[in-house]
């Protein structure tokens, strides 16, 4: 099963009250690649992944876990909320 990681980014990036320029800055690339990513366009490298993580103050587990929980038929979506609790 191929997981679409970048609506997980997004959702990470609202929860932390980052734009997508904030966030591009933060990692150090152009605002489109990030917009690229979060609409399934562009899949980022691991080490892209772990850049974006770490500028959300995040580990790359907790990105993971969301974009998983959100293709998974087999996890309720109210399962997703307390990934972010405490993670921010």
């Amino acid at each position: 099963m191929m997981i679409n990681i970048g609506p997980a980014i997004r959702r990470v990036r609202i929860a932390s009250s980052y734009s997508q320029d904030g966030l591009a800055y933060l990692v150090g690339c152009p605002r489109s690649y990030i917009s690229k990513i979060e609409n399934g366009h562009s899949v980022p490298k691991l080490e892209q992944i772990c850049r974006i993580a770490d500028a959300l103050g995040v580990s790359v587990s907790v990105i993971i876990r969301d974009a998983e929980c959100f293709v998974s038929a087999q996890i309720p979506k109210d399962a997703c909320a307390p990934l972010y609790v405490g993670a921010l």
